[in-house]
């Protein structure tokens, strides 16, 4: 799948989202519930949290935030800060689209949580 954001191209794969000219971060989650956070300088992927009934805990088990049906995503503070159309697109709350996912609001949760906001390295 191709698109379009702004002037700027970008391929969307899989869990990947990538810019044509640099690859970002990204997150992909297992079938257990895992998150893995995926960059330039780690394509093997380190495990970073765990989503269960689109709750988002990190790797220590601390509670990072929550995503709802209606894709709205909040923080553990229950700050709205981002949500996720019905094609994938997500988010933040100033209405900037800032990734793709195919796992609908928990990919956009655990990509929200553990990489846009909650920076986990």
């Amino acid at each position: 799948m191709h698109g379009h954001f702004g002037d700027r191209q970008f391929h969307y794969h899989e869990h990947v989202a990538c810019s044509s000219k640099t690859p970002e971060t990204y997150t992909s989650i297992g079938d257990d519930g895992k998150i893995y956070k995926y960059s330039p300088n780690n394509s093997d992927g380190t495990y970073v949290g765990q989503i269960k009934n689109l709750h988002v805990y990190s790797g220590n088990s601390t509670y990072l935030g929550y995503g709802c049906l209606d894709g709205k995503i909040y923080d553990a503070d229950k700050t709205y800060i981002g949500w996720v159309d019905s094609d994938g697109h997500v988010y933040n709350a100033s209405g900037v689209e800032v990734y793709q996912t195919t796992r609908g609001v928990a990919g956009a949760t655990a990509y929200m949580l553990c990489v846009y906001v909650g920076g986990i390295a």
